[in-house]
């Protein structure tokens, strides 16, 4: 980690998306609290979907240097393109409500800025329980994330996570992230992807430690189904924002198939989990494309 003399450091937005989970975002705070960095030098946004388990008045009330900000849409992509409209910071920094940030993982982050040309610096993200297999679910949205022990910039198809990501804030003025996903899925790889092909550089440092107090309920085959799902659909919304619908069928296809010979040479749980999420994307987009065509169909009958 390059070391950062007070006076060169950044004024930094911190913040945090939450909804109804009090005991994991009073964790999250205190950490972010302990961070080895200048008080005056960031701030902490905590944005509410409206939560009715007692997190608002436990934030007003233990973290009062906190500010709070209510967001009455249901979605966490509402609440991060919220959160950077209130942020005063030049970086704006993103974790989530369940998660402990390493002591230095602001420095970490921070240290990454090297040049005007990166806008975005992103680290991994571990399991906070020692106790489960992180192997198992790699490559899943449910596994540890992790791009390897040295900082390097990100490829054309490599992405970084909103656990745990920072980001110029004039780039907002330009990309901000998109609200029309399926259940807000797969935010961070459509944003990280939006700021890379405007040219932007993205960094991956893995000092820059979040981890992760995962439920253990979603380690489960029926949960990386019902992700694969929106996955698989907020997929297809990425893809008609920047192709031609004719093309998406045989490229989805293609996909599918794929998909299917890697499940059944490596039987690996990404394997299935990139296999079921194909299948969405195959089967919503010949759905789509074929309502939109009835649609159209209908409207010129009348």
């Amino acid at each position: 980690m390059v070391e950062i003399q007070e006076n060169e450091m950044p004024f930094v937005s911190v913040i945090v998306v939450t909804l109804n989970r009090r005991k994991h975002l009073e964790k999250c705070l205190n950490s972010l609290l302990n961070l080895d960095y200048p008080t005056s030098k960031f701030e902490v946004i905590v944005v509410d979907g409206g939560s009715n388990d007692g997190t608002i008045e436990m934030v007003c009330r233990s973290f009062p240097k906190v500010n709070l900000v209510v967001e009455k849409r249901k979605g966490i992509v509402y609440g991060r393109n919220t959160g950077w409209k209130h942020a005063k910071g030049a970086i704006v920094a993103y974790t989530d409500d369940d998660c402990i940030v390493d002591r230095f993982w602001l420095r970490s982050l921070v240290s990454g800025f090297t040049s005007m040309e990166i806008k975005g610096v992103g680290g991994p993200l571990l399991y906070l329980n020692s106790g489960l297999n992180p192997q198992r679910f790699h490559g899943t949205p449910v596994g540890p994330f992790h791009l390897g022990d040295r900082k390097r910039l990100l490829k054309s198809d490599e992405n970084l996570i909103t656990a745990n990501l920072a980001v110029r804030s004039e780039v907002f003025e330009k990309i901000r992230f998109l609200e029309t996903l399926a259940y807000n899925d797969s935010e961070d790889a459509e944003f990280c992807r939006s700021l890379i092909e405007a040219g932007y550089k993205l960094l991956y440092v893995p000092d820059a430690k979040v981890y992760h107090n995962i439920d253990p309920k979603r380690l489960s085959i029926l949960y990386l189904i019902k992700r694969a799902f929106f996955s698989g659909i907020s997929f297809y919304i990425m893809e008609r924002k920047r192709n031609s619908k004719l093309l998406l069928i045989p490229r989805f296809l293609r996909y599918f198939l794929g998909g299917l010979v890697y499940f059944f040479r490596k039987r690996r749980m990404k394997d299935f989990y990139w296999l079921v999420k194909c299948l969405i994307i195959f089967l919503s987009s010949v759905f789509l494309i074929a309502l939109r065509r009835e649609t159209r169909k209908i409207q010129l009958m009348r």
